[in-house]
C-alpha cells in the first residue's frame, strides 16, 4: 500500500492541487468527487480527468457536494446568487465540459455531506483514493493562505503511475508504505462502496446539465 500525507503548511505551496490532478488522471472507467463546498473552476483539472478517461469508451464521473443553507428554486448557473447551492450549479456547469461519457452531479438534500473523498476507479476496482481536509475551492486547491492536509492512498500495483508522488518535497508531505499485504485493496474498496452506498441509498438528488 502507498500513502502520501499531503500537509500544505504554509503560502507556495499546493500538495493537494497537484496530487488530486495525479489521481484523476490515472487511467480508469470511473471518476467520483465528493465535497463538502464545491465552486472550483479549472481548465488543468478538467483536462487531468478527460486524460484519464480517453482510453475508455464508456466513462462515468460522479460529483456529491452538501446543500448548506437555503436553497434556490432557480436552476440558472448564471444566477448572481451567491448561496452555496448556486455555486455548486456553476460548478457543475463547468464540470460538464468534461468529456466524460455519462455524468452524474448530485447534491445532498439533507445539507449534512461534507466529507471530501476523491476516488479513481479501474475495471470496477477503485485504485487511488484523497481523503482529507480540502475541499473543490481555489483556497484548498492552489497555494492559498489555507491550511490543509490530506491523506493520499494507492494500491501499490500502480506506484510506477504515481511519478508526481515522489516530487513533493519533504516539508509538503511524505510517503510511507505500511506492508499490510492486501489490505489496501479492502480499504480502497471498502471506502468506495461506503461512498456508492450513500448516492445510492440517502436522500440526495440528481442535477441535470444546468440551463
Amino acid at each position: 500500500m502507498g500513502i502520501a500525507i499531503l500537509f500544505k503548511n504554509s503560502r507556495g505551496t499546493d500538495p493537494f492541487g497537484k496530487n488530486l490532478r495525479c489521481l484523476v488522471s490515472l487511467a480508469g472507467e470511473e471518476l467520483i468527487l465528493t465535497s463538502g463546498y464545491a465552486t472550483l473552476e479549472c481548465k488543468k483539472l478538467i483536462a487531468a480527468i478527460d486524460s484519464g478517461f480517453k482510453d475508455y469508451e464508456q466513462s462515468i464521473l460522479i460529483t456529491l457536494a452538501g446543500n448548506f443553507g437555503n436553497r434556490c428554486a432557480n436552476n440558472n448557473y448564471k444566477t448572481n446568487c451567491n448561496c452555496h447551492y448556486h455555486k455548486y450549479i456553476k460548478f457543475v456547469h463547468y464540470l460538464s465540459k468534461s468529456n466524460a461519457s455519462i455524468k452524474k452531479f448530485y447534491i445532498d438534500d439533507q445539507g449534512e455531506w461534507h466529507a471530501k473523498v476523491y476516488i479513481k476507479v479501474r475495471e470496477n476496482r477503485p485504485i487511488a483514493m484523497i481523503i482529507g481536509s480540502s475541499n473543490l475551492t481555489w483556497p484548498a486547491y492552489t497555494a492559498g493562505s489555507r491550511r490543509e492536509c490530506d491523506v493520499f492512498i494507492w494500491d501499490e500495483e500502480i506506484s510506477c503511475e504515481l511519478s508526481n508522488i515522489y516530487d513533493i518535497p519533504e516539508s509538503e508531505g511524505f510517503r510511507v508504505s505500511a506492508y499490510y499485504e492486501g489490505q489496501e485493496k479492502d480499504l480502497l474498496i471498502k471506502h468506495y462502496n461506503n461512498i456508492k452506498n450513500y448516492i445510492n441509498n440517502y436522500k440526495v438528488s440528481r442535477i441535470g446539465n444546468p440551463n
